[in-house]
């Protein structure tokens, strides 16, 4: 009387005996604990086809996403890059502006890349 591999407990005759009645309610827990059995006691399962093919599908739709993941992440890290520059020139500014000059010459920039000097402050 196994349970595995689809084999079926035998049935009495008798539908009042308390042993048949017990015999069909574990026949009918056996087909709801291995319902997938054929008369042969194969269990159905996934063929290797349909494993490949749906590797193939998970493959494909990954291929399809990293491109874009590693576009979002290059672009993460030039803006960072351009972040840390810019705080790092602005500092620069912050400190060049806040020191005193006097004695230095004084450039006036002009459009056509050409400086004149002004002198020197008093």
């Amino acid at each position: 009387m196994a349970l595995g591999g689809g084999a079926k407990l035998s049935r009495s005759k008798s539908s009042g005996d308390l042993g048949s009645l017990a015999a069909k309610q574990l026949c009918s827990l056996e087909d709801s604990v291995f319902p997938s059995t054929n008369g042969r006691g194969i269990k159905a399962a996934f063929t290797l086809a349909e494993v490949l093919i749906t590797l193939g599908i998970i493959g494909v739709v990954a291929a399809m996403t990293l491109p874009a993941l590693i576009q979002n992440y290059q672009k993460g890290v030039a803006l960072n890059r351009l972040k840390q520059s810019y705080a790092q020139v602005q500092t620069a500014v912050d400190t060049v502006a806040s020191r005193d000059f006097d004695g230095l010459p004084l450039h006036q920039w002009s459009c056509d890349g050409q400086t004149k000097f002004s002198g020197i402050r008093s």
